[in-house]
Formats: C-alpha cells, structure tokens, sequence
C-alpha cells in the first residue's frame, strides 16, 4: 500500500477481514506517531486477523484502537526479533479476547509468553516459534493447558511461510 493512497484505501475498504502488515514504518508520517494506521483500523470493524511486524514498536495507542474498533479480531500474528516488556505490557492489555496468537520471534522472554497466556483467557490456538532455545517448565505447561492446539517450535531458520 503506498502511503499517499492508505487514505482512500482504507475507507474504500471496511470489509476488511484480514490484513498484513510487512512494515509499518511505511504508514508513519515524520511526527504522526502512526496516526494513519491507527486511522485505518478504525475503519475496519470486520477485521478477524492482522499480521505485524513487532520490530515497529508500534504505540500504545495502536493496541488501544485495535480493541475499540475491530471487536471481531480474533486472531493476532506477531514476527521480528523480539518483544520487550513494556511492547507486551501494551499488546497483551488490549487482546485478552482473541482466539489465537502466533508468534514467530527470534527471541522472547518466558515471563512474555506467561504474560500473553494468563492475560488472553480465550486463546485456543498458540504458536510460538523462536530461533533462540526456549525452555518449558511446570507453570507454563499449566497455563497452556486449557488451549486445544499448543505448539512451541525451535526453529534456527526464518521462513515467511510460518504466518
């Protein structure tokens, strides 16, 4: 999507059901803050699935829209390097209702993944692929117990195929 036609794109289209996002940086002006995006989701009540980029930090304002807007969203589809305490403090706040959460990332912390697990309550599909080891223990088995499809992938390679 080119950024002089997101405008026009985003409310020729509110029957958006899915979407992804290969860069968001294409979307933020020099000082909107990621207004436009922020914009298109609002426009989007029908939206089921979105797919980002989590290297693009995207604001708290972001995650706060994508619950008051698109109360459809169900599925969630995060990839990068990694995410940081404060960016999954503000995804996991604004998500507890979706059904599925992938995540293909190079690294994330156990306490993150517990942070997504205990805060989205609904979640019946979870991947996690990580490029760096990621170790499994009691507390983390328990909380993913209650997901019907549970997958944690080693995977030394990134394929875009994964989402």
């Amino acid at each position: 999507m080119e950024p002089h036609n997101r405008d026009c794109f985003c409310c020729r289209s509110p029957n958006i059901e899915s979407v992804v996002f290969l860069d968001c940086r294409q979307l933020k002006g020099p000082e909107e803050e990621y207004k436009a995006l922020c914009e298109a989701v609002s426009k989007w009540p029908l939206l089921k699935s979105i797919t980002m980029d989590a290297s693009d930090c995207l604001p708290k304002s972001f995650w706060r829209e994508l619950e008051r807007c698109c109360t459809n969203l169900s599925t969630v589809k995060i990839r990068g390097v990694t995410l940081a305490g404060k960016e999954v403090a503000h995804i996991v706040g604004h998500l507890r209702g979706i059904k599925a959460l992938i995540l293909d990332l190079f690294f994330i912390n156990k306490e993150h993944v517990v942070s997504f697990l205990s805060s989205c309550k609904k979640l019946e599909h979870f991947v996690l692929r990580c490029h760096v080891g990621f170790e499994m223990d009691r507390e983390f088995l328990n909380l993913a117990s209650g997901i019907n499809f549970f997958r944690v992938i080693e995977s030394p390679h990134h394929d875009d195929s994964f989402l």
